[in-house]
């Protein structure tokens, strides 16, 4: 579609795509082979995606980690003929981890991110009599929180889903970790449109 199309106009184009090429059918027919295909029904999956800290039976994982990390601001200035450059520092949480290396003020190192954000997906789930692979599943994005109450006790649990690390070589607070998970639970209802492979 031209760049300069309406938004509206770029909507109802595709609409007409899907309803002129996609096929509606929750339930498998070998006729629609090669076909885009539109199915709906609830996802399971026998597989087990995790880390250290969690695992559960589900076909999508989502990551978060962040950690608290010192965050450098430049403040220009001038006057006259004379031009200056001032840095401020702040304490943020963050999910990318920022290089003190390159601070222009010494004092405000943090350590590296020991474990980072990461997506997990199952090699392959089912949707009623369809089997979809990680390509698909790589779309579907998690909205739901994973409660982690089976792990107060042995971690600092936030909001009943998210696990606080302490860094323990730290009395300010960097270098600190919040570590939390969204999921697709088994039997949670989607919508698909996909190529339809020979079964």
């Amino acid at each position: 579609f031209g760049c300069d199309e309406p938004i509206g106009l770029h909507t109802i184009k595709k609409a007409k795509f899907i309803k002129s090429n996609v096929i509606s059918d929750n339930s498998y027919d070998s006729v629609n082979n090669n076909k885009l295909v539109h199915y709906s029904g609830n996802i399971t999956t026998n597989a087990v995606l995790g880390d250290n800290y969690v695992r559960d039976n589900t076909p999508v994982l989502d990551r978060t980690v962040k950690m608290y990390q010192w965050e450098e601001h430049s403040h220009k200035s001038s006057s006259g003929h004379s031009r200056s450059t001032r840095y401020t520092y702040k304490k943020v949480w963050s999910e990318h981890e920022i290089n003190s290396a390159h601070f222009n003020r010494s004092g405000h190192d943090h350590p590296k991110m020991p474990i980072k954000s990461k997506d997990f997906r199952a090699n392959s789930a089912q949707i009623d009599d369809f089997t979809v692979d990680r390509s698909v599943l790589k779309a579907l994005e998690p909205i739901q929180d994973l409660y982690l109450d089976n792990l107060i006790g042995k971690y600092a649990i936030e909001d009943r889903s998210v696990i606080f690390i302490p860094n323990k070589l730290s009395n300010n607070g960097i270098g600190d970790l919040k570590i939390s998970y969204k999921y697709v639970p088994v039997n949670t209802s989607v919508s698909v449109i996909a190529m339809q492979a020979k079964d």
